[in-house]
C-alpha cells in the first residue's frame, strides 16, 4: 500500500470484564428483568471487581515514503475500574444490623476510578537491518475527565444504647480516605504524553520475538482533592418540641459535609495512565499461511496489575482475502476466553477488522465482554 485511512469514527475496541459476572446482577421474571442485588453479593467471593475500556479510533491516516511508514491520527479513551469488599457490598444491600455492636473493617480493596482523554498521534515503523522491526507512537495526550475514591482503611461501630437515656442507635467512623475529580476543563489543562511502541526480532524464517507497550504515559491533572482522616460521632437527632424540625436537618447536613469534605484544595497531581505491556512470539509455518503465535500480557490497574495470558492460530485464506485467528486467553476473571478475529479485503481497496471476545462466556456469566471494529481504506 501507498496510503491507509481510516472511515472516521467507526473503529472501535470496547471491553468489560466483571468479577462476579454482569448476570449476576440480572434476573428475569416473566416478561421483566429485574437489578438482583442479593445475587450479586453471593456471587461475590472476596472482592467484587469490574473493569471497563473502550477505545474509539477517531481519524487515522498512514502513508508510505520508501522504507519507512508514517502515521497520523486522533483517539479517544475511557478507562473505569472499581472495586468493593464483600462486606461494603454486604453493608450496602442487607443493612447494618448483621454488624450491630460490632466493629466494620473496610480495607484499600474499596476504591474506584475512572478516566476519560484524547490522544493526538505521530507513528513511524521501519525495517532494521531486515530482522530488526521497530513501530512507534508519540502521544500528545489530553485530559478530558478524571475522579477516583481511594479508601486506606476504614471502620465503622454501629451500637444500640437501649435502656439508657440516649438515642436507641448511634455510629462511629474512623475513615481514613481520599477522593479527587478534575477541575479544569480548559483546552490547555490536563496535558501529558504517552508512547506506543512495538519491536520484534525475526530470529530466523519461522520464529519471531516480539514486545510491545501501549499508553505508556501520564497526565498532569490539575484536580480538586478531599480526605477524611478522623473520627466522628453520630447519634442521631436531637430534637425539642419547640424548635423547628427543619433546621435540625439542616444543622446534620451540614455536620456530615463538613466532617466528610476536608479540602487539601486545587494541586497538579502526575497520574500515569492505564498502559499494558505484551511479551510474544509467533512461529511462522513454511507455506507462511499458517502462524502460531504466543502472548503475555501485564495491564496496570488502579492498585494491582492484570496478568493475561493468549494462544492464537492464524489462517489465511489467501484465495478468499480472508484470514482467521481464534485464540484462546486466561486472567483472573476468566479461564475460558475463546475469542475469533476476522479479517477480510475486498477489491483490493477496503478491509475490515472485527473481533468478538469470549465467545463461550457471552450467554453464560458475562466475566469478559469485549468487541471491535476497524473499517479502512486502502489507495
Amino acid at each position: 500500500f501507498v496510503n491507509i485511512v481510516s472511515i472516521p469514527f467507526l473503529s472501535f475496541d470496547f471491553e468489560f470484564m466483571s468479577d462476579p459476572g454482569i448476570y449476576s446482577f440480572f434476573q428475569k421474571n416473566a416478561n421483566n428483568v429485574i437489578v438482583d442485588l442479593q445475587a450479586y453479593k453471593n456471587n461475590t467471593d472476596n472482592v467484587g471487581h469490574h473493569l471497563l475500556d473502550i477505545r474509539n479510533h477517531l481519524l487515522y491516516y498512514a502513508f508510505r515514503q520508501e522504507q519507512a511508514v508514517y502515521s497520523f491520527g486522533l483517539d479517544h479513551r475511557v478507562f473505569a475500574e472499581f472495586s468493593f469488599s464483600k462486606e461494603l457490598i454486604s453493608l450496602l444491600i442487607d443493612g447494618n444490623y448483621q454488624y450491630l455492636n460490632q466493629t466494620l473493617f473496610l480495607d484499600d480493596s474499596n476504591y474506584g476510578r475512572a478516566l476519560s482523554y484524547f490522544s493526538i498521534f505521530v507513528g513511524y515503523s521501519k525495517t532494521l537491518q531486515d530482522q530488526f522491526s521497530l513501530h512507534t507512537k508519540f502521544k500528545l495526550i489530553k485530559g478530558v475527565a478524571s475522579v477516583g475514591l481511594d479508601n486506606h482503611e476504614t471502620s465503622i461501630l454501629f451500637s444500640d444504647n437501649f435502656g439508657t437515656s440516649q438515642n436507641p442507635f448511634s455510629a462511629e467512623f474512623n475513615v481514613d480516605g481520599t477522593y479527587f475529580i478534575n477541575s479544569d476543563y480548559k483546552p490547555f489543562s490536563n496535558l501529558g504524553f504517552a508512547v506506543d511502541l512495538y519491536f520484534d526480532y525475526d530470529y530466523n524464517d519461522n520464529i519471531t520475538f516480539y514486545t510491545k507497550v501501549n499508553d505508556l504515559g501520564f497526565v498532569i491533572w490539575k484536580e480538586n482533592q478531599y480526605y477524611q482522616s478522623e473520627v466522628e460521632q453520630f447519634d442521631g437527632i436531637h430534637y425539642n418540641l419547640d424548635q423547628v424540625l427543619s433546621d435540625n436537618f439542616n444543622d446534620l447536613q451540614i455536620g456530615i459535609l463538613d466532617a466528610f469534605n476536608d479540602s487539601i484544595g486545587v494541586v497538579s497531581e502526575l497520574r500515569l495512565l492505564p498502559f499494558d505491556i505484551h511479551l510474544g512470539a509467533n512461529y511462522i509455518f513454511n507455506n507462511a499461511n499458517h502462524q502460531l503465535s504466543i502472548d503475555y500480557k501485564i495491564q496496570n490497574l488502579y492498585h494491582s496489575f492484570l496478568h493475561t495470558g493468549r494462544i492464537s492460530y492464524l489462517y489465511d485464506f489467501e484465495e478468499y482475502d480472508l484470514a482467521l485467528i481464534p485464540s484462546y486467553s486466561f486472567n483472573k476473571f476468566t479461564h475460558t476466553n475463546l475469542s475469533l478475529f476476522l479479517n477480510k479485503t475486498w477489491k483490493k481497496r477496503f478491509y475490515t477488522n472485527f473481533y468478538w471476545n469470549n465467545i463461550l462466556d457471552l450467554f453464560s456469566t458475562g466475566k469478559n465482554i469485549g468487541f471491535g471494529l476497524g473499517l479502512y481504506f486502502i489507495f
